[in-house]
């Protein structure tokens, strides 16, 4: 697993959070900081910090990107995520982690997208899915004139997200992600069997069954 100083701080679907399990799990962010956010993460560290050992918030940044620019994007929104957690107390403090994309694109996240690399060059159905999922997210977002190639750039970005999501939550030991919005259709449909046809389960690829669990927090 890749390190930064500048960048961490070291300090199945069940019906209802009161329901959830104990132990550490992970909390997503986006690379852009919403309006709102400092408000809804300190909502986020109430509701999540009483259910469990400990909470990683995981920000959302590009694997493979001129370093420089990367650690920079990471130390901006380190320290915004950062200052909410100084606000809690000392002992939640401790509880609560911050580490990026690039501290777990490990041999293991490596050869999660290869996998999904090859399923999206050679099975259409999945194929056709990170193509929706790519489309939704554009809706989201001012369009921007991609080219083909700049498309299947953001392909990848859909596919390294979904290979996060197993190699964090399921390998980290950080087996419940909790995010702002509903979870990824990519995931939805990898942990619901789509692709099973095609020999693509969660517990093919990471040699177990599945453990994670995903929880949407308003």
């Amino acid at each position: 697993m890749r390190s930064s100083s500048h960048a961490y701080h070291d300090p199945g679907r069940p019906s209802g959070l009161h329901a959830l399990p104990a132990g550490r799990c992970f909390l997503g962010m986006s690379n852009l900081a919403a309006a709102d956010e400092a408000v809804w993460l300190t909502r986020a560290f109430g509701q999540l910090l009483p259910r469990h050992d400990g909470v990683l918030v995981l920000l959302e940044a590009e694997i493979a990107a001129d370093e420089a620019q990367v650690t920079n994007r990471i130390l901006d929104r380190w320290h915004e995520v950062d200052t909410v957690r100084r606000r809690l107390g000392r002992d939640e403090q401790a509880r609560v982690q911050i580490a990026a994309w690039p501290h777990f694109a490990d041999a293991t996240f490596e050869a999660l997208r290869n996998r999904f690399i090859v399923a999206f060059s050679h099975n259409t159905v999945f194929r056709s899915d990170v193509l929706r999922e790519w489309s939704s997210l554009q809706r989201l977002a001012p369009p921007h004139g991609l080219t083909p190639q700049g498309i299947r750039t953001e392909c990848l970005r859909q596919i390294e997200s979904l290979a996060m999501a197993l190699r964090v939550g399921e390998l980290s030991g950080h087996p419940v992600e909790y995010g702002r919005g509903a979870e990824s259709f990519l995931a939805c449909q990898l942990y619901s069997g789509a692709y099973a046809g095609d020999g693509l389960t969660v517990e093919s690829l990471i040699g177990q069954p599945p453990r994670r669990v995903y929880r949407r927090l308003a």
